[in-house]
């Protein structure tokens, strides 16, 4: 059987944060197809992971391979065509105003939907996520009208119809009531097992559990855990979670006003 190429590898990657090593010689491949649980004992590690992942900040040393390209050496035309292949999601993405959902997540402005109209490939593809997410009735509503819930589940819906192939989900920032969560998760899980989409999450517990595949372990910046779920040392993953609980996540608005990478 030949072992399918890593669409993202890191090799002895380590991240500094103020005082602190929050990823130590980290060596780790995500292949095609994954939906994979995080957790660390320190918060900062799971966000800065997928800052880096999403070519939002540098990371110190190292190598970070994305499609073969090195993502601190590429050109700005590459980096464009990796935003849209690695994708972190961002909740609190801006609208124009009068904005509707549906122009929102095809990135049109209202103006050039009534100039140009919508493309019937494009249309199905949203109505097909907006649907699975439960946000059917609100096609025509104005992005900047709706409850933080829906919002969030729009910005979702805005990554996939980039057709991604690592959709980075940073929990901390979505704070989903349980049952639109678990809506989410069953609709990444169907895009993982039907499209090859890769999921990486920091939220898991008993009912999120089952999607996974695969879940990684960080204590102190090392990762300590790489395993498929039904060998994962479960105590090992228990301390960390108490651990990461007892950390205060407040550090995370340092970085509300850092632009991404040009």
């Amino acid at each position: 059987m030949i072992r399918e190429k890593p669409i993202v590898r890191l090799r002895q990657v380590c991240k500094w944060h103020e005082t602190t090593m929050v990823l130590k010689a980290v060596d780790l491949d995500i292949t095609k197809g994954s939906f994979i649980g995080l957790l660390a004992s320190d918060q900062r590690t799971e966000s800065l992971l997928m800052r880096i992942l999403g070519q939002q900040i540098n990371y110190d040393f190292g190598l970070i391979l994305l499609k073969d390209l090195q993502i601190n050496r590429i050109r700005m035309e590459e980096r464009k065509q990796l935003k849209h292949q690695i994708v972190l999601v961002n909740p609190y993405y801006p609208a124009p105003l009068e904005t509707s959902v549906l122009d929102h997540v095809l990135d049109r402005h209202p103006i050039q939907s009534i100039l140009f109209g919508r493309k019937a490939n494009a249309l199905e593809q949203a109505s097909y996520h907006l649907n699975a997410l439960g946000l059917t009735n609100l096609f025509d509503e104005q992005v900047n009208r709706l409850n933080s819930q829906d919002r969030m589940l729009v910005s979702v819906v805005k990554a996939l119809m980039k057709k991604p192939d690592l959709l980075l989900l940073d929990a901390l920032w979505f704070r989903l009531k349980d049952p639109q969560w678990m809506r989410l998760m069953a609709h990444l899980n169907q895009l993982v097992e039907c499209e090859g989409l890769s999921v990486l999450v920091n939220r898991w517990d008993a009912q999120t559990l089952p999607y996974f595949h695969r879940m990684l372990g960080f204590d102190q910046g090392q990762l300590i855990e790489d395993a498929v779920v039904d060998k994962v040392n479960w105590q090992k993953m228990h301390r960390l979670e108490v651990q990461r609980s007892s950390q205060n996540s407040l550090w995370i608005k340092s970085f509300e006003l850092q632009s991404p990478i040009l």
